[in-house]
């Protein structure tokens, strides 16, 4: 039985730019390895609104976070924040989400490095815009767009239905959804003829 966890994560910034934008807001799902693709299981749960310091701000996300500059300086500060949550990491435990890989793990990573906080966690991740990309490639997955949104749409979960979008937590519920459902796609064997 294996000791690691996947933490279902969603981060959402002041902008796009890992080092010169920041994290003004994170959310985690934990669970075990052995419980992926089970709806039902047990989550330990982090979650924190955070104002990233001297970081600079994009006018645009904070309209689509729908959150001011004034309201992020009252947040907690990251490092406190990331101090708090890097407590419950496991050596090795894995990272999830959706565009992790080119969007969450460097902004986290930059706000790791920032904070003084060492780099635990996996080389690994889970990033369910790369299973959406394979699934499309082999013609599994006909959704138009691989945005998050646009996959819930696809597989059936309405806007809202877990929350605000571009709302931290509300969106790593949609991503573990979204990964449930294409779990399922492979699982079924959809298309594979040999």
């Amino acid at each position: 039985m294996s000791n690691n966890r996947i933490w279902w994560l969603d981060t959402e910034t002041s902008g796009l730019i890992p080092g010169t934008n920041g994290i003004i807001e994170i959310a985690c799902l934990v669970q075990d390895v052995e419980t992926f693709g089970q709806a039902n299981g047990k989550f330990e749960q982090f979650e924190a609104l955070v104002c990233p310091g001297d970081v600079e701000y994009s006018e645009k996300a904070l309209e689509v976070n729908g959150v001011t500059y004034e309201e992020i300086q009252t947040f907690e500060p990251i490092d406190v924040a990331l101090a708090r949550m890097d407590k419950k990491v496991k050596y090795r435990d894995i990272i999830a989400g959706h565009n992790v890989a080119g969007f969450d793990i460097p902004m986290l990573k930059a706000a790791y490095k920032k904070a003084g906080i060492k780099w635990r966690w996996s080389h690994h991740c889970i990033d369910t815009m790369v299973m959406a990309n394979f699934l499309k490639f082999w013609g599994l997955l006909p959704a138009k767009s691989l945005s998050l949104q646009a996959l819930g749409e696809h597989f059936g979960f309405h806007e809202g239905q877990f929350g605000p979008a571009h709302r931290a937590l509300p969106d790593v519920k949609l991503t573990m959804a979204v990964a449930n459902s294409m779990q399922q796609i492979v699982q079924c064997g959809v298309g594979y003829g040999f």
